[in-house]
């Protein structure tokens, strides 16, 4: 993995982070990506907006429409919808964060590989949730509390609870990152949350006092948006992050000549 700066911006130093299998795993023999992190994340920005914008047009087409090419644009942009390309595209984006997290754990030293591991895991498992919805059946927790509501939003509460634990049991490897990448993850997490458990919340609210068509043509959208938002958002924290994840590991003994490269080691 090399870090190579390209030009600075008012953003900082636009740079292209080269995500490479050196030395070889997993039988790869050689395998180079090279990546821009602030230009990724504005065109996944774009893309999340984009899908925001789509929803709100395909309501507009589809609205009255019969069983025929209306209804079916409503229904792929429809971000409530489980079968939209809005959520294929948000199932894409948490797998694609599970897959950085994972090359970090590749790279990472033995202390904090398990710690990286356990993050792609978790993006994994948020990527087939998006896609299948594993969280409804938590639903059945209303039934079974006797609880009678206009919405179920009882799955909240799990989730909740293993995000405390996992903001727990990372606390120390989330203290050992840079200040900066500290400050991204938390902003990333906020955002995801913020629309995947605040809004769920809010959206629940709403149902309970009839306020249907807010749920549908406000929060759904922006609750969708910001999940998409700050998975993006992470994907950036993590590309950012490569560059400060390793160290020079061979340093010269005294007194001996200086090498005529740096070898890097595995943070």
């Amino acid at each position: 993995m090399i870090d190579r700066p390209i030009r600075p911006t008012r953003l900082g130093t636009l740079r292209s982070v080269v995500l490479s299998s050196d030395p070889p795993r997993w039988g790869v023999t050689s395998l180079s990506i090279r990546v821009r992190p602030l230009s990724l994340l504005v065109t996944l920005g774009a893309i999340a907006v984009g899908l925001v914008v789509a929803h709100y047009l395909g309501d507009v087409i589809g609205d009255g429409g019969d069983a025929g090419w209306r209804s079916q644009i409503a229904r792929l942009t429809d971000l409530n919808d489980e079968s939209s390309v809005g959520t294929w595209y948000s199932s894409v984006l948490l797998l694609t964060v599970a897959g950085v997290a994972l090359l970090h754990a590749g790279q990472a030293v033995s202390s904090r590989r398990l710690k990286w591991g356990i993050l792609g895991a978790v993006f994994v498992f948020l990527s087939i949730d998006e896609a299948t919805s594993i969280h409804e059946a938590g639903d059945s927790l209303h039934d079974f509390l006797g609880i009678e509501t206009a919405t179920t939003f009882l799955w909240t509460v799990p989730y909740a609870i293993a995000v405390l634990f996992l903001a727990a049991g990372f606390y120390r490897f989330f203290l050992s990152l840079p200040r900066r990448t500290r400050k991204l993850f938390v902003l990333s997490a906020a955002i995801y949350l913020g629309g995947a458990l605040g809004l769920e919340l809010v959206a629940a609210l709403s149902r309970e006092f009839d306020l249907d068509s807010l749920v549908e043509n406000v929060l759904i959208p922006i609750e969708e948006g910001m999940e998409m938002l700050g998975a993006s958002v992470f994907i950036y924290t993590l590309l950012d992050l490569f560059p400060k994840d390793r160290q020079v590991a061979a340093q010269p003994p005294v007194g001996s000549a200086s090498p005529t490269s740096k070898t890097f080691g595995r943070a």
